[in-house]
Formats: C-alpha cells, sequence, structure tokens
C-alpha cells in the first residue's frame, strides 16, 4: 500500500469517519477537509489527528511514555519498510516482536496499522517473504492484525495495492462525515420482502429520510404493538453501497407481542440480537466477545454499533463452532422437536443437548476434555460422535461398577449336577480393580440362566467357564424343533480358566426372581432411535443410584436414569456408547427384571430406517 494510504486503514480501525470526495482535484499530498471547514493537510498531520480523536482505547497508547513511542514508529515507519532497507527493517522488527503482541503497550495502536500499512503496501516482495516463512514474529504479528481486522483492511488494501505490489493511485483529497446525532437511525414500515430486496441491491428506504416527528409518531405506534406498529422496524442509518452487507441499514428493533417468559406482555418491542450483543457486552464489563466464525461478517456491524451507542470497544475473538455430523445443533430447530414432542424434552438422551448427552451417560470431565482437544480453532470441524464417546469409556471405565444382566426372552436354563442343593451367597468386588466401587452379593444355586447366544455355540462334552462361579463341562443339550430349552452341567473347579474359550456371564435361578411385567409401549415418532429388551438383572441392581454408571459385563455400560423406587415401577438404565462400531443386536438395550422389580436399559440406538434421522436432528449412534 502506499505510505500515504496508511491512515485510511488506520481511520477504518479507528472509527474516523472519513471519505474521499470524487469532486475535488486530487494532489501528491493529502489534505482532510474538516466539517467546521478547517483542513489538515499532510499524512503525519492527519495520522496524529486520527489517533487524538479515535474512539478506540489507547490507540495513541496509553500514557504520555507510550505515546512518544507511537510518535517514533509514525515518523520511521514509512522510510525504514521502503527500498533497500525493507528486508533490514523485517529482521529489525521479526527481532522485536519475539516476546510483544503489539508494537507499544498491550493492545492494538495506530503505530501497529501504520506499520502493518506500509508492509502490506510492499505487495508481491512481502508476500514471497511471507511464504518463505523467514521472519516468524513478524508473520504472526502481521497475519494476526490481518484476521482481527480483516473486514476493515480488505477494502483499503484491494483499492490501493496492485497484483504485482504498490497501486498507482494518486493520494486523496477527504472530506470528514459530519455525523447528524439525530440521524443514526429511523423507523421503517416496508414490508419485509421488499427491504429485504432493496438491501440486497443498496437501493435506499423511502423512510431513510423521514423527519424526527415522523419516526417518533411510527416509534409510538411499535411500543403500543398496534397494527401499523408491528409492521415496522427501527433501523440503523449507515450506508447502502457498503460492500459488506450487514452495514446496509441493519435492523436494531422490531415488534413482538408474543407474551414474554420473564416480563410477560409489558414490552412489545425487542432489539435484535445483533444490536443487543455489542450493547449487553460493553455494559457488563466484557473485554473480550468470543465469537464463532460464523458472525465475521458482522463484526463491522458490532464495532459500529459500538461506536454509535458512546460504548467502550472491547475485541473480538473468533472461532469455528463445533459441527457433529448427522446433527442438528441449533436451538431454533431443536425447540421444534420439543414442542410437537417428537422427544420427551430437552433432556432427552437422544438430544444433542447437554442435558441430553449428560442424562445418555456422559460425564462432564469427558465433555471438557473433548473441547481442549479441539481447542480454540478458525478452522471448520465436522466431529464423529465416536471421539467424544471413546474419550467417555476411558473415564468410567475405571471406576464404574459390574453387574450382570441375561435377556429374559432368549435365555436358557443350565443345571448343574453336583452344584450347591442349597443356595449361598458370597460378597464380591464390584470391580476388581477399583475397591471405591463397593462390593455386591451374588448368589450361587445349581440352577443358573445363560445367554441363549452363548448356549447356541456350545456343544457337549465342552468345558466352559463361569465367570466366579468356575469351570464347567456341559453334559447335555435338550431341544425342540431345534430350539434350545435346556442344559446340563457338571462343576469342574480344578480346571484352569486359561483352557476354555468361552467365559461366561450368568444368573442365578431364585424362586421369587421374576414377577409380572408391565406392558411397555414406545410412542415415538421414530421407533428405531429407541430399543427396548427385556433381560434378568442381578438383584443388587436395586440399590444403584440416578445417575450412577455401571457396566453390564459383556454388554457394555450403562447409565441409571430411574432407580428403583417400588416393586412395580421400572429401573431405567440408559445404555452409553463407547466409541467403537458395533452390531444393532450388540447396541440394543434391556428391560431387567430384578428380583421383585423390573427394569429397563433403554438405548437410543438411531439409525437411518424410516425417516432420515438428520432431517429430525436425533443423535446418531455407531
Amino acid at each position: 500500500m502506499v505510505k500515504s494510504q496508511s491512515f485510511l486503514a488506520s481511520a477504518k480501525i479507528a472509527y474516523v469517519s472519513l471519505t474521499i470526495d470524487p469532486s475535488l482535484a486530487s494532489g501528491s499530498v493529502p489534505t482532510l477537509y474538516l466539517g467546521s471547514g478547517d483542513f489538515i493537510h499532510g499524512i503525519d498531520t492527519i495520522l496524529y489527528y486520527i489517533a487524538r480523536v479515535a474512539t478506540v482505547p489507547s490507540f495513541y497508547g496509553q500514557d504520555a511514555i507510550h505515546a512518544a513511542h507511537v510518535d517514533q514508529w509514525l515518523e520511521h515507519a514509512p522510510v525504514i519498510l521502503s527500498g533497500s532497507e525493507f528486508e533490514a527493517a523485517c529482521s529489525f522488527l521479526d527481532g522485536f516482536l519475539v516476546s510483544r503482541t503489539f508494537l507499544v503497550g498491550y493492545s492494538l495502536s495506530i503505530a501497529d496499522n501504520v506499520v502493518w500499512s506500509n508492509i502490506a503496501g510492499i505487495g508481491q516482495r512481502w508476500e514471497s517473504l511471507r511464504r518463505s516463512k523467514k521472519y516468524q514474529n513478524l508473520i504472526r504479528w502481521f497475519n494476526s492484525i490481518a484476521v482481527d481486522y480483516a473486514g476493515m483492511l480488505d477494502e483499503v488494501v484491494a483499492a490501493y495495492v496492485g497484483k504485482r505490489g504498490i497501486g498507482k493511485s494518486p493520494a486523496p483529497i477527504l472530506k470528514e462525515k459530519v455525523q447528524d446525532l439525530k440521524g443514526k437511525a429511523y423507523v421503517d414500515d416496508t414490508p419485509k420482502e421488499q427491504m429485504r430486496n432493496e438491501r440486497k441491491v443498496g437501493v435506499e428506504s423511502k423512510c431513510r429520510n423521514n423527519t424526527v416527528e415522523e419516526n417518533l409518531s411510527l416509534w409510538r405506534e411499535m411500543v403500543n404493538g398496534t397494527e401499523s406498529g408491528m409492521r415496522c422496524y427501527v433501523r440503523a442509518k449507515l450506508d447502502m453501497l457498503d460492500p459488506n452487507k450487514p452495514l446496509r441499514d441493519p435492523v436494531y428493533y422490531r415488534c413482538n407481542t408474543v407474551s414474554h417468559h420473564r416480563v410477560g406482555s409489558k414490552y412489545k418491542v425487542y432489539p435484535t440480537y445483533d444490536f443487543a450483543c455489542p450493547f449487553v457486552d460493553a455494559s457488563e464489563g466484557v473485554t473480550h466477545a468470543l465469537r464463532s466464525s460464523e458472525h465475521h461478517d458482522r463484526n463491522a456491524q458490532y464495532y459500529r454499533i459500538l461506536q454509535d451507542m458512546g460504548l467502550r470497544r472491547l475485541e473480538i475473538f473468533e472461532f469455528s463452532r463445533l459441527n457433529m455430523v448427522y446433527t442438528l445443533l441449533s436451538k431454533r430447530k431443536l425447540l421444534g422437536f420439543v414442542q410437537n414432542k417428537t422427544v420427551d424434552g430437552w433432556t432427552d438422551p437422544r438430544f444433542p443437548t447437554i442435558q441430553g448427552i449428560v442424562r445418555r451417560g456422559l460425564k462432564i470431565e469427558a465433555l471438557i476434555q473433548f473441547i481442549l482437544e479441539q481447542g480454540a480453532s478458525k478452522n471448520l470441524n465436522l466431529m464423529e460422535w465416536d471421539k467424544l464417546w471413546t474419550v467417555n469409556k476411558k473415564i468410567i471405565d475405571p471406576v464404574c461398577a459390574r453387574h450382570t444382566a441375561v435377556l429374559k426372552d432368549q435365555r436358557v436354563l443350565l443345571t448343574l449336577t453336583n452344584g450347591p442343593e442349597e443356595p449361598f451367597i458370597r460378597i464380591l468386588p464390584r470391580h476388581k480393580k477399583y475397591e471405591g466401587a463397593g462390593n455386591k452379593a451374588t448368589t450361587f444355586t445349581n440352577r443358573i440362566w445363560l445367554e441363549y447366544a452363548d448356549a447356541s455355540v456350545m456343544s457337549t462334552g465342552q468345558e466352559v467357564t463361569l465367570m466366579d462361579l468356575g469351570n464347567t463341562i456341559i453334559k447335555e443339550i435338550k431341544t425342540e424343533n431345534g430350539i434350545i430349552t435346556q442344559m446340563v452341567g457338571e462343576l469342574h473347579l480344578e480346571g484352569s480358566v486359561k483352557s476354555t474359550k468361552l467365559k461366561l456371564t450368568w444368573l442365578p435361578d431364585i424362586e421369587d426372581l421374576l414377577e409380572e411385567e408391565e406392558e411397555i409401549t414406545i410412542d415415538n415418532l421414530n421407533p428405531c432411535t429407541r430399543r427396548e429388551t427385556s433381560a434378568l438383572g442381578d438383584p443388587n441392581m436395586q440399590n444403584l443410584k440416578r445417575g450412577e454408571i455401571i457396566q453390564i459385563e459383556r454388554k457394555g455400560y450403562y447409565r441409571c436414569d430411574v432407580p428403583f423406587i417400588r416393586l412395580a415401577k421400572s429401573i431405567v438404565l440408559f445404555s452409553i456408547p463407547d466409541g467403537r462400531r458395533q452390531s444393532a443386536a450388540n447396541n440394543e438395550s434391556f428391560h431387567v427384571f430384578l428380583g421383585h422389580m423390573n427394569c429397563k436399559l433403554n438405548s437410543s440406538v438411531t439409525d437411518q430406517i424410516g425417516m432420515d434421522v438428520r432431517k429430525i436432528g436425533l443423535i446418531t449412534y455407531p
């Protein structure tokens, strides 16, 4: 950029309103004509003027010493950053910025802007150095300013820097924009669609030049929520030809007569999100506004609102929003599923809300770790749910208690001919490697229940291991019409666990283990989003607390959503994904009977059968 244009970039960042007057003859030295009739002649003089009148805090330094340092940079930067001294100046700046974020003090000053502008004006020569990465500290500083103030700097760079280097534009003659304190906004009753089209092509509204009286009259209609007021909007009077469309007279207030959840129908007019954010941030003492990159084009509007409202400036730090595959995260879109009762509220375990995934079994520590691993990147992220659940598994597996369950409708009775004639109880740890999980009481009998899937792969004479009980040799397998109905075995306690291929979970056949099951009904828009399977569970589960996470051995991890309350009421356990790709059978949930109770293990398994889940926003689990 030509050195004489550095004040244009400075003026944009400092929110000093300057315009080039094309009707005036341009000369080699810029001249600024003020609204008072005075004028300022010369680059340095204009820069000092901008620094002093800027609304940006510390733009001319935080104190007199900083101001003196700013003066030095303004005086020497255009000289050292030109001609044969350019690389020597880059080397000096690179060393100077080793431990500094800005050239002067702890925030952006006009010195940073002038030096940046002169470097950018070098054109291809500087771009070659950037690609070579020769001056890492200087490049880091340059890129930081380029990103943070891109919307303001791009226009100036495009106008005055050619593809091969410095542009040939002559120094402009400037005029100061005289701001009318009463002319920063107006009330517009233009139909919404027409207003949208006018903003798109840059056509000013017919209401833009309303008198103060006309604006106040329409404003009263808005405040009262009348029929005519409902058609009105308060719009900022900015620039309808601004290349950044969010600055084309944006809407600041609109009518809304829907009752507010806090103030009821007290107010009929509410600020827009874009107007409220900078106002609230500045009023509440925010120093750095963290905003996702989707709002990047609106940053200039954010700063303009701060300026026009006379509020202190704060810095914007951008980051990319986190997106999950096949998942809607928009609160507005998710609200529809809550309102039409597609889901059971914001805490539904199928919902991608914090409460939903925590109810599903995610630990807050896992979520924090997952977010920290992503970092505040500005790159767009599309993350798999598997990664989050894998992090979660590493946290819950070392500490969660182990229990046993057997599918109710898919079980086979195994009779142990030499098993204990009278049932007895043995106290075992709930987690063999974590004492803090406590103990559980396990009943040993001569009749036990096995999973049908396990029984179907066993053969007569085979030796298997019954976990916590010992080895058993299968003596007989009874079938009816090809279906296994019963099995007979003989305990072989001296057998080695290492010699068997099958290590099986089991449950004792206690006389009063089962009672009549209450009817299960599922009323979901897409029945594939939740599966319930009946099963038998060990009676120790009646001691589970709400929110407690356990592992059902050989089946997976579960969170207790509804603990034991009374005999006829179900215990509800939600299956927790572990980040691995599993078959539908392994990912099903269980409706478990525990002694005199029954409990449901609800797995919010979602697939793409029926309605496309990507359109209804339910979590897709592997």
